[in-house]
């Protein structure tokens, strides 16, 4: 992630002179973005269902549960029964062992999109062998941090979808790189979202625009902080589609390259603790320690040709 702060910032800074949008850099053309919810962990089932219905109601395109051994099946089947049709993948962040294959498999039966990174983090034949046994396709997320993770992840067969996060892999250089891979592949990619403000959501928001990621996304518009560190606030429309950083119907426009502008005393509070409480009071314990890298981007053209080359 540190690297991804100062790659993005160097193509920040090359960008700023383009005076074009992020997409566009990306080669991604104008387009709204199609918004899923990740829902945690519920004392119930029926507290599930509660969470999923209040989601489904905001019009989410997906819905992503989180699961681990003892809060599973019986949780994903109280979701599908009342909502037999939407789109549905579950999150277990690595909970799970080799020998839980067999009650994996008793997911099969929810006709779930994904069952994300069921076991650790690392990449290996384990996975490819829990898919192997598997109809519902594995996504690897935690175990993707470069491209070499994810050829090694998709040539060993470890997953047949992969959940790709531009902080955690280095920045968007590299994160073309592995859609682009992926792509020839003939593997799906979605972006998945982490604990962010509105600066990295709205470079996730522009990385989306482009052909390869096939999966609505993580990320959504509910505040890490109290009070976010951009003005406007990334937001969604009535039909849980991001308009971009900006209050209209695409990410290009607003009142910079990503609709947005950083506000400098949030940031400064965010970043020292000095400001209000209410600036940092969402931030689990933990957690980031302050905002991703401003980024903003300008055209192919205006690139210098170290930056062409890498991305």
């Amino acid at each position: 992630m540190a690297k991804a702060t100062v790659e993005n910032a160097l193509v920040d800074l090359v960008a700023k002179a383009g005076g074009v949008p992020l997409h566009e850099v990306l080669g991604g053309p104008r387009k709204r973005i199609s918004s899923g919810i990740s829902l945690g962990l519920q004392e119930t089932p029926a507290d599930l269902v509660k969470e999923v219905e209040a989601a489904v109601a905001k019009g989410y395109h997906r819905v992503k549960v989180k699961v681990k051994r003892g809060k599973d099946v019986d949780y994903v089947a109280a979701v599908r029964n009342r909502f037999p049709d939407i789109p549905l993948m579950a999150d277990a962040n690595g909970d799970y062992r080799p020998e839980d294959a067999a009650h994996l498999a008793r997911l099969d039966a929810f006709g779930l999109t994904m069952i994300e990174q069921p076991l650790s983090t690392a990449i290996s034949t384990e996975h490819a062998a829990l898919q192997k046994r598997l109809a519902t396709p594995l996504c690897l997320d935690e175990s993707i941090h470069d491209l070499a993770d994810a050829k090694a992840a998709i040539a060993l067969g470890s997953c047949r979808i992969l959940s790709l996060k531009q902080g955690r892999v280095g920045g968007l250089l590299e994160s073309l790189r592995i859609l682009r891979h992926a792509a020839s592949c003939g593997v799906p990619v979605w972006s998945g979202g982490m604990d962010e403000t509105g600066i990295s959501r709205a470079v996730n928001i522009h990385l989306q625009t482009l052909d390869g990621f096939t999966l609505p996304g993580d990320v959504g518009d509910e505040p890490v902080l109290h009070e976010d560190l951009v003005e406007p606030a990334v937001v969604l429309d009535d039909e849980r589609l991001h308009r971009g950083a900006a209050r209209n119907g695409d990410p290009s426009r607003g009142r910079s390259l990503t609709g947005c502008e950083v506000h400098a005393q949030k940031r400064a509070a965010a970043l020292t603790g000095s400001g209000p409480a209410s600036c940092v009071a969402r931030l689990a314990p933990g957690g980031p320690p302050g905002p991703a890298a401003r980024l903003r981007a300008g055209p192919q053209r205006h690139l210098p040709d170290w930056l062409k080359s890498a991305g």
